[in-house]
């Protein structure tokens, strides 16, 4: 039999036997569902608005990090480490996690720094407080800085008898990629979405752990960004006033004044320590 009777043969046997058609359809099924799922698994990240498939990956990444981290103590959710929560993840969540993680978001049009998160050094542990009626909860604050917000709230009762308590400090890379998916998740998936109203790990002062960001609260509650408040809110506080006058005295700069060179709009409540600093603006 040549080889033209017999392709005629099988096509025959094919065209005229269920099984045949059957087991046809399920080998090709078997070769091109993997391409086609690699090749959409792969395909260029839509900053805009993720695929099909990279939606899934992400709200799978988000399911695997909501578990971990309700198993994790409050207390130490903040410092959760980054590679303990990739571990979390199977090979291909994995890998979509640091494709995303690897996305440079000045491309995107944030204008931040990005800052060292290595060199941890000692992390002092601020047990939770309420202030009028908010519950700040557990804050970590590297040594160096939080020695100079001692001595400088102290020197704020006595000059002005007020108080400015710490609402957030430092945030691990592990505990920003979380927050991060979790925008992008409840941001219809949209990576340029998330990236404006959370920073990639690495792209936040509050991720370093020597020029530490510091967003404060008064003892009335008014930090500037609590829901119904403004920037202007905080920025008529006696305290503000007294934080521009004296704070570069106690190594904390204002991170984001108004027009700063970063165009992140003004944050009279985030503060960051650096000593001997000269403000470019």
């Amino acid at each position: 039999m040549n080889e033209e009777n017999i392709f005629l043969y099988y096509f025959e046997k094919v065209r005229s036997n269920l099984k045949y058609q059957i087991a046809l359809i399920i080998l090709l099924a078997l070769i091109l569902i993997p391409i086609v799922f690699i090749y959409i698994y792969t395909d260029s990240l839509d900053t805009k608005e993720l695929n099909s498939f990279h939606q899934y990956f992400a709200q799978s990444i988000k399911e695997d990090w909501d578990e971990y981290m309700e198993g994790v103590p409050e207390n130490e959710r903040n410092i959760v480490e980054y590679k303990k929560l990739m571990d979390e993840l199977g090979f291909l969540e994995g890998h979509f996690a640091r494709r995303v993680f690897e996305i440079d978001p000045i491309n995107l049009g944030f204008k931040g720094q990005k800052h060292v998160t290595q060199n941890l050094g000692v992390l002092i542990e601020m047990p939770p407080v309420t202030v009028n009626g908010l519950n700040l909860g557990t804050r970590y604050v590297p040594e160096h800085a939080y020695n100079d917000y001692n001595n400088m709230v102290t020197e704020i009762r006595e000059n002005i008898g007020r108080m400015l308590y710490i609402q957030k400090g430092y945030i691990s890379p592990g505990k920003q990629a979380y927050e991060f998916i979790t925008s992008l998740v409840e941001n219809d998936y949209s990576i340029e979405t998330a990236i404006g109203k959370v920073s990639m790990p690495g792209y936040t002062e509050h991720n370093s752990p020597l020029r530490v960001g510091l967003d404060f609260i008064n003892g009335d509650g008014i930090s500037g960004h609590e829901p119904g408040q403004k920037a202007s809110d905080f920025e008529k506080l006696a305290e503000y006033k007294w934080l521009q006058v004296n704070g570069t005295r106690h190594n904390f700069h204002i991170s984001y004044p108004k027009n700063n060179q970063f165009g992140v709009p003004f944050q009279p409540w985030q503060w960051h320590w650096e000593p001997g600093k000269k403000l470019p603006w």
